[in-house]
């Protein structure tokens, strides 16, 4: 089950926030995943289910280094992060 594949809908940015902070590494793919691009701003992303967990951890660890702004509050970054931590889990 952990090897399955999921596919997840979520927006060029978001693909672009997990590679640039190291949480999906352009050597894996395709491999261990795969983004197809459904226009110029979304997509389907394909990984391994046994994926997602750790990389919502880490999702987890970015927002409260660098998502909130000084009221807690969640600023641009940190929205992008909450949409992927949500999108990523997958009961």
């Amino acid at each position: 089950m952990n090897n399955a594949e999921v596919s997840i809908k979520v927006s060029v940015e978001a693909v672009e926030h997990l590679v640039k902070t190291g949480l999906l590494l352009p050597a894996d793919s395709p491999a261990l995943w795969q983004f197809e691009a459904v226009n110029a701003e979304m997509g389907w992303l394909h990984l391994r289910r046994a994926m997602t967990e750790p990389i919502r951890d880490a999702l987890t660890v970015q927002l409260a280094e660098r998502g909130l702004d000084e009221a807690y509050e969640p600023n641009a970054e940190g929205r992008l992060i909450e949409d992927l931590i949500d999108r990523l889990f997958v009961p």
